[in-house]
């Protein structure tokens, strides 16, 4: 019987004390991130729109109505709502209006509040407990990610980071959408990473579940359906996938699998509407931004409040549910109203073409600027090696 070479055994053992060593680790970092969300959970007041999100998270469940707070997608204030719902709080719909230009759900949420104030704090520890696991999957998809690019200890680090950021664990103990959207936002990347490595079609149909779910958290995540293409063709025409020796399969077959990742995740996020609207036509749309519904560019008094619908795209079957467009309109309508910004003790509107840049530098930790700094310099450093030895 043959036997492996003894130095091949112990680098084996060697990298398999390593990942579990690593796998430790990362149960600790995750175990003391979740006490951490927990209690902060525990401890801190509502915030401003938690009652308006858990009531629109009931309105879902109770009634299957998807109008209040539709500037975001259902999901993360759904499974929120779940663990309140077996609570019984006093629900009234009397002021829920479905009409897509009001935004009732600031009346109804000021109404749940009212009807269940000496409960509200328990309702919103609840909501706030059942969205832990958001931040959980956030760091298992960082962990996972990190240790398939560089090994078990970059695994580790990287879960670290998200676990211990000051933002993710400020947001990650709330029952507001944005860690749910940045965790399975970056689990859909992940998961279509790993089909762009290896494509096959149990990878895909779950990179579309995934991308599914993930658009179901943030409106902003739409961006995914034509990026995910464009990222393919740039990654067939880079030979990258011939570099790695996988994902060699032919570009009609996975042409056919990208198809069916973005059909399913498609599909997934109408059937978290319960296909309320799905395929509507475009010209039964009621807008009210400026830029869908053309008022004051020449729409006739009394005529249509959509730009469209008297053009070649009217009959046109929209294939996302009626409340996610009506998000998107509402959104709109926000951002071209007289909105002010506030920054270093100034309010203005407009407001500073930099704003963003500046709240990068001041938000973001500095370690992680560090990081970030110690990370491209090792880059220019591999690369300036690797000419020298080109060179010689």
């Amino acid at each position: 019987m043959e036997r492996a070479p003894a130095g091949r055994s112990t680098a084996h053992s060697g990298r398999e004390q390593s990942d579990r060593l690593a796998g430790i680790a990362f149960l600790v970092i995750l175990s003391v991130h979740v006490c951490l969300l927990a209690y902060a959970a525990t401890v801190h007041s509502p915030v401003s729109t938690e009652a308006e999100l858990l009531a629109a998270g009931l309105s879902h469940l109770d009634i299957g109505a998807f109008g209040l707070y539709r500037v975001n997608p259902p999901l993360v204030r759904t499974v929120a709502s779940v663990p309140v719902a077996f609570a019984c709080p006093r629900l009234d719909w009397r002021l829920y209006d479905a009409d897509p230009g009001r935004r009732s759900e600031y009346a109804v949420g000021a109404a749940f509040s009212l009807d269940n104030r000496r409960r509200l704090q328990h309702f919103v520890v609840l909501g706030r407990w059942a969205c832990i696991p958001f931040s959980v999957i956030g760091a298992i998809v960082c962990f996972s990610w990190a240790k398939s690019l560089y090994g078990s200890a970059s695994g580790v680090v990287s879960s670290a980071l998200w676990c211990f950021s000051p933002m993710i664990i400020g947001h990650g103990h709330l029952l507001t959408s944005d860690v749910g959207a940045a965790a399975l936002g970056a689990g859909a990347a992940y998961t279509f990473w790993m089909w762009l490595r290896e494509p096959c079609w149990w990878r895909a149909f779950f990179a579309g579940v995934v991308l599914g779910l993930a658009e179901l958290t943030k409106l902003t995540l739409i961006l995914f359906f034509g990026l995910w293409p464009i990222l393919w063709v740039i990654w067939r025409l880079s030979g990258r996938s011939r570099e790695m020796g996988r994902g060699d399969a032919p570009s009609s077959q996975q042409g056919l699998q990208l198809c069916a990742l973005l059909f399913l995740g498609l599909y997934c996020l109408n059937a978290g509407y319960l296909f309320d609207g799905s395929c509507q036509a475009l010209k039964d749309y009621h807008f009210g931004s400026h830029m869908l519904s053309g008022t004051g560019a020449g729409v006739r008094p009394g005529g249509s409040r959509n730009r469209l619908a008297d053009t070649w795209l009217a009959g046109v079957p929209v294939p996302f549910p009626k409340d996610y467009v009506y998000g998107i309109d509402q959104q709109r309508r926000y951002f071209e109203g007289d909105v002010a910004s506030y920054l270093r003790g100034e309010w203005r509107s407009p407001g500073w073409w930099y704003y963003y840049l500046y709240a990068l530098l001041v938000k973001i930790p500095f370690g992680y600027w560090g990081i970030a700094l110690l990370a491209a310099t090792r880059r220019l450093l591999d690369r300036q090696a690797g000419a020298w030895r080109d060179d010689c």
